[in-house]
């Protein structure tokens, strides 16, 4: 980790499951997040649907834009928005091999 105030802050971090919350799951998928300040006050906040969940849905362009930001680091735009076209029209395909799943093969800018 190059960043030490990033590797201080994840030194103080503690994960811990919650009995009450995993009961609620797959009706739901809560977390809970505390904070405890230097002050001592503790900030908290929960979600019980987070987004994306179906009774949080997300809308397409945020779909959309989740995508392009994970594609970002295997390929360029022209390939993002070529995947993001077929993906919209899955139900069309005839053959997901080589209208879809060729998409995502890594290749260089020349390519």
């Amino acid at each position: 980790m190059s960043d030490p105030a990033l590797a201080t802050l994840m030194g103080k971090v503690k994960v811990s499951e919650n009995a009450e919350l995993s009961a609620q799951y797959p009706e739901a998928a809560p977390s809970r997040l505390s904070v405890r300040m230097s002050s001592g006050d503790v900030l908290s906040a929960e979600v019980k649907y987070p987004k994306g969940h179906a009774k949080n849905p997300m809308q397409d362009r945020e779909v959309e834009q989740k995508f392009r930001g994970l594609f970002g680091q295997f390929g360029n735009g022209a390939q993002c928005n070529d995947a993001l076209r077929a993906l919209w029209n899955l139900e069309r395909a005839r053959d997901v091999g080589p209208e879809i799943i060729d998409r995502f093969a890594i290749r260089s800018d020349d390519d």
